[in-house]
């Protein structure tokens, strides 16, 4: 008998792993790149999230440049006007707290107005022109604090302070005794300045990092949200995408929305447009569309 050549053994069909992507070749495929959207499912879920990492720390680093450049601008400026608040103080007036009391070697009422570097200041509809006035003979009302235009108001065993919503009072009765003048005002905001350095500079590499992990913690709870839209949308067109492919997806399609807002941003004041809610969710579920639509076509998905 002829012997039966055996079957040749059926080769196993490998799947072909995407390739990688850079960062910055990335950022146009997630606007629009069929054949990327294509290859996401196949993607893990950390590659997505770098991705999305990376492009919230590019829009850092270009709002801490204009930041930057912003506070370079009005250093000088700013700083000037904190050294000169002391110099507003009047050469020879003296305040003293003695027994509980306050009082003071200048006629009374004394005004110290507003700098004019301060521009018009307004309190609950008055016009404000004194910054204190020392009056420790006067009974407090509110209709003499309104007459006063000031925001701060000295009497003999209180201090009065105007707000928008009330005037709050402050007791002097347990202050220590002692005197206030121009020279001890001077040597006491230059060490305010020398302690509030460090502080200002703590606060705004705080400040920085919260907004950046803020940032990360409401984009992603804003893509359990769209994701649901996503998958909805990927069922209409035709495409077998899990939950979890659609917010991996949208983790790349968010370029479209930090796109969208910058351009806004930077015409509003010509177009005097600003958006709506929803503006971004729209164009984020269009563009997304596009893509999916486009490698169902190609027979990508």
């Amino acid at each position: 008998m002829p012997l039966k050549k055996s079957p040749k053994p059926v080769a196993s069909q490998k799947v072909e792993k995407p390739k990688k992507v850079g960062f910055f070749k990335a950022i146009p495929a997630s606007i629009y790149s069929p054949k990327f959207y294509a290859t996401i499912p196949q993607r893990s879920f950390w590659k997505a999230f770098r991705y999305f990492l990376g492009v919230l720390t590019l829009i850092l680093f270009i709002l801490l440049a204009v930041g930057g450049v912003f506070v370079m601008k009005y250093k000088d400026e700013a700083m000037a006007k904190f050294r000169s608040i002391p110099e507003n103080y009047p050469q020879d007036l003296v305040l003293t707290m003695q027994g509980g009391k306050f009082s003071t070697n200048a006629p009374e009422p004394f005004f110290v107005p507003i700098p004019e570097s301060w521009g018009d200041l307004s309190v609950a509809g008055t016009d404000m022109k004194n910054l204190i006035v020392i009056d420790t003979k006067t009974p407090f009302d509110i209709p003499t604090m309104e007459k006063y235009a000031t925001f701060i108001w000295m009497g003999e065993t209180s201090v009065f302070v105007k707000s928008e919503q009330e005037v709050k009072i402050y007791d002097l009765s347990t202050m220590p005794d002692g005197q206030v003048t121009k020279e001890m005002i001077g040597v006491m905001w230059l060490s305010l300045e020398n302690t509030l350095k460090p502080f200002v500079i703590v606060a705004a590499i705080g400040g920085v990092i919260g907004y950046y992990l803020a940032m990360i913690a409401l984009e992603m709870i804003y893509l359990l949200f769209f994701a649901l839209l996503a998958v909805i949308l990927a069922a209409i067109l035709g495409t077998k995408l899990t939950y979890g492919d659609c917010y991996k997806m949208g983790f790349h399609i968010l370029t479209v929305s930090f796109l969208l807002s910058f351009v806004i941003r930077l015409t509003q004041t010509w177009t005097h447009f600003s958006g709506f809610i929803l503006l971004p969710t729209l164009v984020m579920l269009l563009m997304l569309g596009a893509n999916l639509w486009e490698a169902k076509r190609q027979k990508l998905l």
